[in-house]
């Protein structure tokens, strides 16, 4: 019966200590990371000078989207052959081969 109870109280405490951990993070989060109304105002003119919305901006990706705000390596994984991560946003549209490979192959 006391070794139940001793499992039940330790149980509790550390319910509570994790209750208690995510509740100040929550707080200390919500106060630091929270928009202020320069940080918004900011966002709304990057948002306006670019021309696109905040979504398109960045989605379900973990790059930037748009090709005028991205790097040399984010071209590569928006490449219309390779495949998409995510089927939303998929489009693929046909290029005819007007150059072939300068490559001789030997069958």
């Amino acid at each position: 019966m006391m070794i139940k109870l001793k499992t039940r109280i330790t149980f509790f405490a550390l319910f509570m200590t994790l209750c208690v951990t995510i509740m100040a993070q929550l707080f200390y989060f919500s106060s630091t990371r929270a928009l202020t109304q320069e940080k918004l105002t900011c966002k709304e003119a990057l948002s306006a000078f670019v021309g696109l919305p905040d979504l398109a901006l960045v989605g379900e990706a973990h790059y930037v989207r748009h090709r005028s705000l991205s790097d040399v390596f984010s071209y590569f994984n928006e490449s219309p052959e390779l495949l998409e991560y995510f089927p939303s946003t998929f489009v693929y549209q046909y290029a005819p081969n007007s150059q072939p490979s300068r490559i001789e192959r030997d069958f």
